[in-house]
């Protein structure tokens, strides 16, 4: 038997403390046991649309029969908190479940007796779907670690009414990188289509591959390190759009360096570059292969002309800020916080094209279906991929509005000023069509992250996983 108490859930986005809303008070016993398979209802509430990404309860206290005694289970902690979550949709219930394995939750600690370390499934779905049906989004572990599953963090729902559903995945849902997609959709350019827009976040971003591919999704935002390797395996995906031209990275410094170097605005690419030498340029583990490609654009090494520091993305603003690195290679968000919190100035700007050799035809961060989507629904497609080329043309010619159509997107946790700028350096690199070629692909390869083997696309006819006709139908 098992009594809690305090059912809350807390928002994204929401303050430590004050983002928990209250769903059932109780307090609330139950036989862990006697609910094998059979549900039992802690409460109800209306919550406010949107993303809820914890859930805790109180636990009071619990007993467990032995040889026909009750005896008590000891709690180790009085809080029982399960990260990963839901997501409430405006019209829709959503059930939540929390599944106790009870045969799993009891341990015996010697000295201690039996004691409580849960393990809890998270099951979600929408009302008039069954249990059977509910999206498994998160673990709870006998080691008290919660963990999210290799499924999709959205509840599945029906499409608004006169509008048709379309599951996209994107490997986060914070990536300014998207650009093209986010403006779309907060644009309502979608809506415009007759296109409802679900969003599907998978656990890990990886894995958002494998949402399209097991058909948890419609679409999918895919980089190259994610689309390259199914092309390899020959797997059944067909490209259909493209966000970029140019390059999501760029070179920045410290004012120090540009004072020190003597590094004026009206230098020359090559100018700067060399004014740089024998500096330390903090890089994630991936753009080292663009990074080459740059210094040897105006004949220099990067292995020999400057230091490369390898760290990961998280890391690099601290370095930056500690001066352990005088630049840093970098993209979204961790540049414009350098620009805009910690003094940095721009030294080369990718994003703008002044690399060719980094911009231009590209395939980066690709529209993504299955071949079988592509054959069944292609007018949805055709709707998607002028929603896409909207968004573009609104990104590359109205600031204001493009930052409007971010804040409405939906995206947790915006800070207005840093979006600001990161949009003013992203609009620069937004193609002037969705368009995709077998060129931006190869050219994809040839500058694929450094840590990761390269994909063999060698005797592979890349044409056939192109559809270049979605845009030719849709303008």
């Amino acid at each position: 038997m098992l009594t809690v108490e305090n059912v809350e859930v807390h928002r994204s986005g929401g303050a430590d403390e004050s983002g928990w809303q209250m769903v059932a008070a109780g307090p609330f016993e139950f036989d862990l046991l006697k609910l094998n398979g059979i549900e039992e209802i802690l409460g109800q509430a209306e919550l406010g649309v949107g993303r809820y990404q914890q859930i805790r309860l109180d636990v009071v206290k619990g007993r467990v029969t032995i040889l026909n005694g009750n005896r008590p289970i000891g709690v180790p902690s009085d809080k029982l908190r399960i990260v990963d979550g839901f997501e409430v949709v405006e019209g829709q219930t959503t059930i939540v479940t929390l599944d106790f394995d009870a045969q799993r939750s009891i341990v015996f600690i010697p000295m201690r007796g039996p004691t409580l370390r849960p393990v809890v499934k998270l099951l979600v779905r929408s009302g008039g779907q069954s249990l059977g049906d509910a999206n498994e989004v998160a673990t709870l572990g006998s080691d008290g670690t919660s963990t999210a599953t290799e499924r999709p963090t959205e509840t599945p729902r029906v499409a608004r009414p006169g509008l048709e559903l379309v599951r996209v995945g994107v490997p986060t849902n914070d990536n300014l990188q998207f650009m093209s997609f986010w403006t779309a959709l907060g644009a309502g350019y979608f809506e415009d289509e007759g296109l409802d827009i679900q969003v599907v976040v998978p656990p890990s971003p990886m894995a958002t591959p494998n949402l399209l591919l097991q058909g948890r999704v419609d679409v999918a935002v895919l980089p190259p390190p994610m689309f390259l390797p199914r092309i390899q395996l020959e797997e059944s995906i067909v490209i259909f759009g493209n966000f970029l031209q140019n390059d999501q990275i760029n070179l920045i410094v410290s004012l120090g360096i540009m004072a020190e170097r003597g590094i004026t605005a009206d230098m020359t690419v090559e100018e700067k570059l060399r004014a740089i030498s024998g500096i330390k340029v903090g890089v994630a583990h991936g753009p080292p292969t663009r990074l080459r490609v740059l210094l040897n654009s105006v004949g220099m090494d990067a292995d020999s002309d400057i230091e490369i520091v390898v760290m990961s993305p998280e890391d690099e603003n601290p370095a930056f800020g500690a001066g352990e690195v005088d630049a840093l290679y970098a993209h979204t968000p961790y540049l414009e916080r350098a620009l805009l919190r910690q003094g940095a100035v721009m030294l080369i700007n990718q994003s703008a094209g002044e690399v060719p050799e980094l911009g231009g035809d590209r395939q980066s961060h690709a529209l993504v279906t299955t071949r079988d989507f592509a054959d069944s629904d292609r007018d949805v497609l055709v709707k998607f991929i002028r929603a896409i080329a909207r968004g573009q043309e609104l990104a590359r010619t109205d600031v204001d509005a493009t930052m409007e159509a971010l804040l409405n997107a939906g995206i947790p946790d915006l800070d207005r000023e840093l979006v600001e700028a990161i949009v003013a350096i992203y609009t620069n690199a937004i193609p002037e069509s969705p368009a995709v070629s077998v060129t931006g692909v190869e050219r994809s390869a040839e500058l694929f992250p450094a840590h990761l083997a390269p994909p063999d696309l060698s005797g592979i006819d890349l044409s056939l996983y192109l559809d270049t006709s979605v845009w030719e139908e849709a303008r």
